[in-house]
């Protein structure tokens, strides 16, 4: 699950919680802040997450992204890069991540493709690539995408589905003088 609050514009306060239901657990629990102060055709920006200790005795991690979007009429291109830190595994996880996404819009669809690679002192260096479709239900978006793994400490292959909702909140009353 992912809640993500908008605050002034171009600031989100930014959630992730995975339950890990083979476990019993929770898996995975973030918190931080995503910031783009410069939108535009081309937006820069970064989000922040303290990685939550997910069991007794856990030290929270850290994880910092630097994002680019590009736009061009119908075309969306999206890119991340950054480092962690995590304490929470039994062993000390620390390395870098970066993904990139190719999205194209076409009326109520936008159709994509990812690529995502992760490196760190765990082991070989996972990268996944997949194709997406992310549909406008009106309501909700619609979000699927499956991906396959290009190397061998990457999963073979998984698929995603998500519901996503912008819920705008009511305007402040103008404070006229």
């Amino acid at each position: 699950m992912r809640v993500n609050l908008g605050l002034p514009p171009n600031l989100e306060v930014v959630s992730e919680f995975q339950y890990g239901a083979d476990q019993d657990e929770v898996d995975d629990a973030a918190l931080g802040l995503k910031w783009v102060p410069i939108l535009g055709k081309l937006s820069a920006g970064i989000e922040t997450l303290a990685l939550l200790p997910n069991a007794a005795g856990n030290e929270p991690g850290i994880e910092s992204l630097l994002l680019l979007t590009g736009r061009r009429e119908r075309l969306r291109a999206h890119l991340n890069a950054g480092g962690f830190y995590d304490p929470r595994p039994q062993d000390t996880e620390s390395g870098w991540k970066a993904g990139s996404i190719l999205e194209i819009r076409f009326d109520r669809f936008r159709p994509g493709l990812e690529v995502f690679a992760k490196d760190s002192n765990a082991g070989e260096a996972q990268v996944i690539a997949g194709p997406g479709l992310i549909f406008d239900a009106g309501a909700f978006d619609v979000r699927a995408g499956i991906h396959f793994g290009l190397t061998r400490s990457a999963a073979d292959s998984s698929f995603g589905l998500w519901l996503t909702r912008a819920i705008p909140l009511p305007a402040r009353p103008s404070q006229e003088p």
